[in-house]
């Protein structure tokens, strides 16, 4: 009997792990020996030297036609683990193991290996066929053994399970998801002349995929893998269609080109017009229209990698790019990042090869992130092999292997200097919420960027006095004239004799030097730090309503100057903790990155935060009148 497939209709087949233990991949080693790469997210970064096999690896996992792979939403362990509960059952039996009709059922028994991985196409057909002929075989011994009626119900019980499980009585299930390929080769000015001298370009050959399969993917034998490979070259093409299609192509086209008005162009209206004459696509922003090259590689950049995303997103996607930073300033690499990240693409999951530190930074920012090293191992006279390992972004191997020196260079405007990395993603979320509803937006890398001072190490830049003028402090002014800086209250006051002030602390000293260098370009927070200035709504969705002491209640004046993990742990109900030795928050990173998820709106933020977002706007945007 011939199988028939179902198309399984899922939110997302998110890849949790890829199998890598078939010759496809003998060149690759995955360090932790388990013959999968595990651990991974929604944005997957592969980093590594030139020619360390990561873009390989990327391309073979693009181009497999059999990709195993793991996924949350498909339980193979279930089918495993039921069906070999009947098997256990089936070889109990006596009549199983020596009646003559089980015979062929015995050898099939045998040949059940257990699903390890899944792949694109999974055949359950040998399990159907055991459970099936097994069902019919005990109907038609029941009547004269009655003692096998329990073994029919065990039976009857697996097959309609897996049934439920694989969707009804298909024997075989596809899982359905889209890949995409965006290699480096790509941009959106076709090359190729029709005959030498004319003026005009061919749109409707893409030179670029062209060759990028001939180099690559020759020997491929995946169905349609040319349709999934974005150039930027076929855009034209993709407009013209949409443009002069029906009413729900048009209507599909006008959701990318508000997509695109929001993204990068402060929500000024944007057509995209496919000229005829001269065919190449026109973008129209407001009144002014410009051939799409016109705007800059950086915006094109971004186009070329963001278009078939936006096209394909409410597929279950899978979106390979190789070195996405290529013609992207820092800022607009964050913006991409961001924009890939967002709850619109929930259904996309991406692997990315980069040389970009900045790429490898933002890491620090988002949760749904894993990074994978790859390194070359070679022996003189034998085949290379190349060892993958996933890391966590703070290893400072990591950024040895991207060439980056611990020298700094300030591409934007002015600086936010601030503590640690919590600051920064409060800040962030903070300047992302008072934005919205602004006609400018400022954004993090292109118009500004943050620096973490480290606490204590203030004392080391020439905010303040030098402590011994024979090894005077770093003059911030020639690193950087342009700045805001931000330091925590932590408890600065005046020191106690006997119950009484005395003298001043040296941090209390310290903060009036800084407000007197800095002036309005110095905040010393009214709180004790920075997670003292989250709401008390954020801080009660954290903890959950239920799991507050009965007469309790957040309010921000109870923990304003209190170290916050202390007091979380005082009103809550069960042993959680949430403090550190200190009494601070233990886990300040993770718990920022909650947080945050829970600040969507500006009722959302406690007053404090809201003015210091605000001035740190204001200052922004006065470096870019």
């Amino acid at each position: 009997m011939a199988a028939f497939f179902l198309i399984i209709h899922m939110e997302n087949i998110f890849f949790s792990a890829l199998g890598i233990d078939n010759d496809l991949y003998n060149e690759y080693k995955y360090a932790s020996n388990s013959g999968h790469l595990d651990n991974l997210a929604r944005l997957n970064i592969l980093v590594g030297e030139n020619n360390s096999g990561k873009s390989r690896f990327l391309r073979k996992i693009f181009a497999d036609e059999e990709l195993k792979f793991l996924s949350p939403v498909a339980d193979r362990n279930f089918i495993n683990e039921r069906f070999q509960y009947f098997i256990d059952e089936l070889k109990k039996n006596n009549f199983f193991n020596e009646h003559d009709a089980f015979e062929s059922i015995r050898m099939d028994v045998e040949k059940f290996f257990p699903f390890i991985y899944l792949t694109p196409f999974v055949s359950y057909e040998l399990v159907f066929k055991i459970l099936r002929e097994t069902e019919r075989i005990l109907k038609g011994m029941i009547s004269n053994f009655p003692q096998l009626n329990n073994l029919l119900l065990t039976t009857q019980e697996c097959l309609n399970d897996i049934k439920q499980l694989v969707g009804g009585n298909s024997q075989s299930v596809h899982y359905k998801f889209r890949r995409i390929y965006i290699p480096v080769l790509r941009g959106l000015r076709p090359i190729q002349r029709p005959a030498v001298g004319e003026i005009s370009f061919l749109n409707e050959y893409d030179n670029y995929k062209d060759r990028t399969v001939f180099d690559y993917f020759t020997e491929v034998k995946r169905n349609k893998l040319e349709d999934d490979i974005y150039t930027g070259l076929n855009l034209y093409d993709d407009v013209n269609r949409f443009y002069n299609g029906d009413g729900e192509e048009r209507e599909t086209l006008n959701r990318f080109c508000k997509f695109i008005s929001e993204t990068f162009f402060n929500n000024a209206k944007v057509e995209l017009i496919p000229r005829h004459k001269k065919p190449v696509v026109y973008v129209k922003i407001g009144n002014h229209e410009e051939p799409i090259y016109n705007l800059g590689d950086g915006i094109q950049s971004l186009i070329i990698l963001l278009y078939p995303v936006f096209f394909f997103k409410n597929d279950s996607l899978k979106v390979f790019i190789e070195e996405p930073e290529t013609h992207l300033h820092p800022g607009f690499q964050r913006l991409l990042i961001e924009t890939l990240l967002k709850d619109e693409f929930r259904n996309c999951q991406y692997f990315i090869t980069t040389h970009s530190n900045h790429i490898l930074d933002l890491t620090f920012d988002y949760r749904g992130v894993a990074v994978y090293t790859f390194e070359k191992s070679e022996d003189i006279g034998k085949k290379p092999t190349f060892i993958i390992k996933n890391v966590e972004n703070t290893e400072i191997n990591i950024l040895a292997l991207l060439g980056v020196r611990n020298s700094s260079v300030f591409l934007s405007n002015c600086t936010i200097w601030v503590e640690g990395i919590t600051d920064r993603i409060y800040l962030r979320k903070y300047l992302e919420i008072i934005q919205k509803n602004k006609a400018l937006k400022y954004y993090e890398e292109k118009h500004y960027s943050f620096v973490e001072y480290g606490g204590n190490n203030i004392t080391h830049w020439s905010f303040l006095d030098d402590e011994d003028p024979a090894h005077p402090n770093i003059a911030v002014e020639n690193l950087c004239g342009k700045l805001f800086l931000i330091t925590d209250k932590d408890d600065a006051g005046h020191e106690k004799h006997n119950g009484r002030k005395k003298t001043q602390t040296k941090k209390m000293k310290r903060h009036a030097q800084l407000k007197d260098k800095l002036g309005d370009r110095y905040y010393c927070l009214e709180c004790n730090e920075i997670e003292n200035l989250l709401s008390a709504s954020v801080l009660t969705a954290i903890i959950g309503e239920n799991n507050i002491k009965a007469g309790a209640k957040i309010e921000e004046k109870h923990y304003k100057n209190k170290y916050l993990g202390k007091y979380l742990d005082s009103i809550k109900t069960d042993e959680s903790k949430f403090a550190s030795v200190s009494g601070a928050i233990a886990n300040k990173v993770e718990f920022a990155k909650k947080a945050v998820d829970y600040i969507q709106v500006k009722e959302d933020i406690s007053k404090e935060a809201i003015d210091l977002a605000n001035k740190l706007y204001k200052f922004i945007a006065a470096h870019h009148k």
